[in-house]
C-alpha cells in the first residue's frame, strides 16, 4: 500500500549515489546496540513469562527441576532424549532458574564484551591479511569466516571496503551506468508497506525520454510509513550550509527519521527526531528506572498494567518527543533547517533537523492532526487541520492562542483528509474531506468557505496543484479515480473538471505533482504500485494549459507575493470590508450602465 509520495527537484539527487560503507567505530557500535538490545528483549521476555505464570492468578506455581512448571510433567520424559542432546538443554535451563540476578546481569555483560572483543579482533586480522599479497587459501577461508559471523547483524554492502576484482572491471562499468542517475531523470520517493508487514521507502527513478519506471534502490523502515517530506539541508549540526537531498518520514512510532537518500543501502538514518531513547543510544531517566522497579513490584488486573506500561512508555521517549503516530510532516522551504510535525496526540512540534531538537510545541488540537502545510510565500504561516474538525493557520513565530486563527464553516460531520494553500493566489486554503468534498477560505475573511465542491463520490483523499501551470489541480479519491481541474479564474469562483482518469492501482491515498514539469503527477493506493499520468495526454489540459509550458511560474509567484501584502491573520477589518463592499457596488453599477447601453441599442 503506497501510503505517502514526494518528489526531488530536477538536479537535487546525487548522479551517481555510493553505497554505504561502514568503518570499524560503525560497526563496533551497531554491534554492541543489536547485542544489548537482544539480551533486553530477552530480559523482558522472561519477566513477562515469570508475571504470567505466577501473578496472574495470585497462586503460587510450584517448579520441577527443570525451573518449569510442574503441570507440563517435562520430568516424565525420556533420559534418552537428554543423553542426545537434551540434558544439555535442561541442565542450562535449570542454572538458568537458579542463578541470582545480579549474576545474570555480570554473565550477559561478560559475554557481549567477549563477543565483541572477538569479533573485533577478527576484523583486524581481516584487515591485516588484506594489506599482504596473495594469500593462502587458508587465510581466505578465515576471511569469509568473520564476514558470515557479522552478515546477520550487517547488510553485504557494509564489507565492500577494501574487495576490489580487477577482472570485473567492464561489468563494475556497467552497473553504474544502470546506477546513473540522469539531469533528466525525475525522482520520486515512495512510501510503501506490503501485506502489512515489511514497509519500505522506494526511490523511483523515470526516464521521460524512454517511458520507463524502475526502482532505483530502497530503505527499510521500521514500521508503517505515514507520511513523507524532502528537503535540502544536512540534518547535521555545522553542515547548514551544505545542499544534499533528505527525506523525513513519520510512522506509527513516534520518531521522525531522517535518511539521506543519495546513499544505498543505508543502516541508520542520519537524523533521528524524538522517538525511543534505546534507538539512539540514550541511556534511559533515572525517574524511568525507578518507575520500573516499582512496577514490577506491583500487581493488579490489565487495566493498571496497560496505564503502567502507557506511563513507562512515554519516559522511555527522548525530551520534546511525540508520545504517538507521527501524521503529518512538512519541510520549510525558505528555513530550510525547520522541520514541522503533527502527531496522534494532538500536537504539533517545529523542529530543528541540524540538532534534533524541539523547538516549539501548539496544542490549539484537541484530536489526531492530519495534515500541514506550509505557506509558499510567508515562511511563518502554516495551515494545519485535524480530526477535531478544526482548521487553523497560525504564525510559527507566535506561541500564543491569539495567533491560531480559525476557519469556519466546514462542518462537524466529517474529518479534513488534507489541506494545501493555493501557490498561486497566496491567501486562498483549500481542504478535503472525508465525503469527498473540496473546499477553499479566503484567510483574510475566515467566517465561511468561498466555495464547496463534491470532488469525489467517495473519500477526498489528497490533492496537489501543479508549481508551473497556474490554476492546474488534482484531486484523487477513494473512487480510484484522479480528476484534473482549473482554479485559475476568481478564487471565489469554485474549480472547473477538465477531466478524469481511473489508475487502476485501487484506492488512492496520495497524489502529486513533479515541481519541475507542468504536466507531470504520480498517484498511488492500496495495491501498492506507483502510477504516473503524463496530462499531455488529457485533451482538456492542453486545451486550457498547453500554451503556458511553464513560463507562467516567475509572473504568477510575483503576483502572489503582490497579492499576500494584504494578508492577515486576525481576519478581515474595517478598511478591508470597505473596500470590499464598495468594489461590489462599482460593480453593480458597471453592470447597470452596460444593461441600459444594450438595451438603448436594441431599440435603435
Amino acid at each position: 500500500m503506497i501510503s505517502s509520495i514526494t518528489w526531488v527537484p530536477r538536479g537535487a539527487a546525487n548522479p551517481n549515489p555510493p553505497r554505504f560503507q561502514a568503518c570499524k567505530e560503525e560497526v563496533e557500535a551497531l554491534l554492541r546496540k543489536h547485542v544489548s538490545g537482544d539480551n533486553n528483549d530477552e530480559e523482558e521476555g522472561e519477566e513477562e513469562e515469570a508475571e504470567d505464570v505466577d501473578v496472574e492468578e495470585g497462586k503460587k506455581v510450584e517448579l520441577d527441576r527443570h525451573g518449569l512448571p510442574a503441570e507440563l510433567r517435562m520430568d516424565d520424559y525420556d533420559d534418552d532424549d537428554e543423553a542426545a542432546g537434551g540434558g544439555q538443554k535442561a541442565a542450562f535451563i535449570h542454572a538458568d532458574a537458579t542463578e541470582s540476578d545480579g549474576e545474570e546481569e555480570e554473565d550477559e555483560e561478560e559475554d557481549v564484551e567477549e563477543m565483541l572483543e572477538g569479533k573485533m579482533q577478527e576484523m583486524e586480522e581481516a584487515e591485516g591479511e588484506d594489506e599482504d599479497e596473495d594469500g593462502e587459501g587458508e587465510e581466505e577461508g578465515e576471511d569469509k569466516t568473520g564476514e558470515e559471523e557479522l552478515a546477520g547483524v550487517l547488510p553485504a554492502s557494509a564489507f565492500m571496503r577494501g574487495m576490489e576484482d580487477d577482472g570485473d572491471d567492464d561489468e563494475d562499468s556497467e552497473d553504474m551506468d544502470d546506477h546513473m542517475i540522469r539531469p533528466t531523470d525525475a525522482v520520486a520517493l515512495v512510501a510503501n508497506t506490503e501485506d502489512e508487514e515489511h514497509s519500505s521507502l522506494e526511490i523511483h527513478v523515470y526516464e521521460e525520454d524512454t517511458g520507463s519506471l524502475y526502482i532505483h534502490h530502497d530503505i527499510s523502515l521500521p514500521a508503517f510509513p505515514l507520511c513523507l517530506a524532502w528537503g535540502h539541508c544536512p540534518p547535521v549540526a555545522g553542515r547548514e550550509g551544505e545542499r544534499g537531498s533528505f527525506v523525513a518520514v513519520g510512522t506509527f512510532k513516534p520518531g521522525i527519521e531522517i535518511w539521506d537518500v543519495d546513499v544505498i543501502d543505508p543502516l541508520e538514518p542520519t537524523q533521528v527526531l524524538g522517538g525511543e531513547r534505546a534507538l539512539q543510544g540514550i541511556p534511559p531517566s533515572d525517574s524511568n528506572s525507578s518507575s520500573s522497579s516499582i512496577s514490577k513490584k506491583q500487581k493488579g488486573g490489565k487495566k493498571k498494567k496497560k496505564r503502567q506500561q502507557e506511563e513507562e512508555e512515554g519516559e522511555d521517549l527522548v525530551e520534546g518527543s511525540h508520545t504517538g503516530p507521527v501524521m503529518a510532516v512538512a519541510w520549510n522551504q525558505f528555513h530550510r533547517q525547520v522541520l514541522v510535525s503533527g502527531s496522534a496526540d494532538a500536537t504539533i512540534k517545529l523542529w530543528d533537523v541540524t540538532t534534533g531538537q524541539c523547538s516549539s510545541t501548539y496544542t490549539h488540537h484537541v484530536d489526531k492532526v492530519a495534515s500541514l502545510d506550509w505557506h509558499p510565500v510567508e515562511s511563518t504561516v502554516l495551515a494545519s487541520a485535524g480530526f477535531d474538525k478544526g482548521i487553523y493557520v497560525l504564525d510559527a513565530r507566535g506561541e500564543t492562542h491569539s495567533s491560531h486563527v480559525q476557519m469556519k464553516g466546514a462542518g462537524s460531520k466529517t474529518d479534513p483528509e488534507c489541506i494545501g494553500w493555493c501557490p498561486h493566489s497566496p491567501s486562498t486554503l483549500l481542504c478535503a474531506t472525508e465525503d469527498g468534498t473540496l473546499m477553499a477560505w479566503d484567510v483574510r475573511s475566515p467566517s465561511a468557505p468561498l466555495w464547496k465542491l463534491k470532488a469525489h463520490a467517495k473519500t477526498c483523499s489528497s490533492f496537489a496543484f501543479s508549481p508551473l501551470a497556474s490554476g492546474l489541480l488534482a484531486t484523487c479519491g477513494m473512487d480510484k479515480t484522479v480528476k484534473l481541474w482549473d482554479y485559475s479564474s476568481a478564487a471565489d469562483a469554485a474549480p472547473r473538471q477538465l477531466g478524469e482518469k481511473a489508475m487502476s492501482v485501487g484506492k488512492l491515498f496520495t497524489v502529486s505533482f513533479y515541481p519541475s514539469s507542468p504536466f507531470l503527477l504520480a498517484t498511488g493506493g492500496d495495491k501498492g504500485l506507483l502510477a504516473l499520468w503524463d496530462l499531455h495526454e488529457c485533451e482538456g489540459v492542453m486545451r486550457r494549459f498547453g500554451g503556458e509550458g511553464g513560463g507562467g511560474g516567475k509572473e504568477a509567484g510575483a503576483e502572489a507575493a503582490s497579492m499576500m501584502e494584504g494578508m492577515t491573520l486576525g481576519g478581515e477589518g474595517e478598511k478591508e470590508k470597505g473596500e470590499r463592499k464598495e468594489k461590489k457596488m462599482e460593480g453593480k453599477k458597471e453592470k447597470k450602465k452596460t444593461g441600459e447601453k444594450s438595451r438603448s441599442c436594441r431599440k435603435k
